[in-house]
């Protein structure tokens, strides 16, 4: 997401990946045949420069985001506490970033000799979310997964419109499914209130179709046609 509404996170992302494919190659071709670990430690520099880069625009937008996440969790139905935070590899307000990322990536060389990859850096970080402080993945109901879910989407959503000054489409595949109707009803009324713009829903029996929603244009796919209906 922050990819595609950030031009600089973008190339950031670029040169982290390809610097990371390149030191997976040279850790694979020094432990093969023997050579010096310089021909990994070239590629390092690279890995804590745009890493520190990812790693800063990832925890300026949960910081942006994270109080809007747990109250739109809330709206939905949500009475637990619930959490959105960003765990990186290294501490992400350390003073300099790219340092601390450097010395882990050095630090882990040895073991990355071992395994053939690079096993430190952004691209193990997480966005963990949380109810009542433990892992919503694991702790959190089916109700509650997806209603966090669908939180999540709106704030990407929100990120998107802001950094390109148009709505995306918004898609939902069977977003009711794990969710009683009371809170269907709120996930509507929040989409309504925010202002998502053009919504794609998608349900498979007409049953899943909340009450409010009846209203809606409503197109049927059956055997790979789709077909307009009356509402």
């Amino acid at each position: 997401m922050l990819a595609l509404s950030s031009r600089g996170y973008l190339n950031a992302l670029q040169q982290y990946r390809g610097a990371m494919e390149r030191r997976n190659a040279a850790l694979r071709e020094v432990s093969r045949r023997g050579s010096k670990e310089s021909a990994i430690e070239v590629w390092e520099p690279a890995l804590a420069e745009y890493g520190a880069v990812l790693i800063r625009s990832r925890r300026s937008w949960v910081l942006r985001s994270a109080e809007a996440f747990a109250e739109r969790c809330a709206r939905i139905g949500e009475r637990s506490a619930v959490e959105l935070r960003y765990e990186a590899a290294v501490d992400a307000n350390a003073e300099s970033v790219e340092l601390a990322l450097a010395d882990a990536i050095a630090a882990r060389r040895s073991t990355d000799l071992r395994v053939g990859l690079t096993t430190v850096g952004p691209h193990r970080d997480d966005l963990p979310m949380l109810i009542d402080g433990r892992e919503l993945r694991d702790f959190g109901s089916a109700g509650q997964q997806r209603s966090a879910a669908i939180a999540l989407r709106t704030l990407e959503a929100d990120t998107l419109r802001s950094a390109r000054e148009t709505a995306p489409v918004f898609l939902l595949d069977d977003p009711f499914a794990e969710l009683d109707e009371r809170r269907a009803a709120r996930v509507m009324t929040l989409m309504r209130e925010i202002g998502l713009g053009q919504t794609i829903l998608t349900v498979p029996r007409d049953s899943d179709i909340p009450p409010g929603l009846v209203g809606l244009k409503r197109c049927r796919v059956a055997e790979g046609r789709m077909t307009w209906e009356s509402t």
